[in-house]
């Protein structure tokens, strides 16, 4: 059994690699796996970023879909048919149990989401009030500093005029 090889190139592939990390623009010290998957925003497609309005849609959608139904209709007519009907029987002690425990654990989980939820929202509800407080604080410290360069400026005048 004879077949070809292939003569490969190693110097060449180093080289297009050497040439593709430059027109990325990469230094030596940031070839490294950890630096450059770093800063990847997003993993197979699902967004990483928060959004309140995202988690609400989620859970909503997920609460309306937590439980399986294990009976689902099946059309009459035909071998298809009667051989499904069929499996279904048999498999029904099995199948009945997993059922139930896989929407009581969907249950669970759409109870611990909403708890994520409300928790999410109690907090962004403490940053608005603390964001609200800072403000105020800064407005005080803005209304002190002008006193105080009042004040300054009159104790100035007083000493300049005795």
């Amino acid at each position: 059994m004879s077949s070809q090889m292939k003569e490969i190139n190693i110097e060449k592939i180093m080289e297009e690699i050497r040439e593709d990390i430059a027109k990325r623009g990469y230094k030596d010290e940031d070839i490294d796996f950890e630096n450059i998957t770093g800063n990847v925003k997003a993993v197979l497609g699902v967004k990483t970023d928060f959004s309140e309005y995202e988690l609400t849609h989620a859970v909503e959608g997920a609460a309306g879909v937590h439980k399986i139904e294990y009976y689902r209709m099946i059309p009459k007519g035909g071998l298809k048919s009667f051989i499904q009907r069929s499996i279904r029987k048999m498999v029904r002690f099995m199948m009945i149990p997993m059922v139930d425990q896989q929407n009581q654990f969907n249950y669970q989980m759409i109870v611990c989401m909403r708890q994520m939820e409300a928790f999410v929202k109690e907090c962004n509800d403490r940053a608005e009030q603390k964001d609200q407080i800072i403000d105020g604080l800064e407005e005080q410290i803005f209304q002190l500093k002008n006193r105080c360069e009042a004040l300054e400026s009159q104790l100035e005048n007083k000493e300049a005029d005795a």
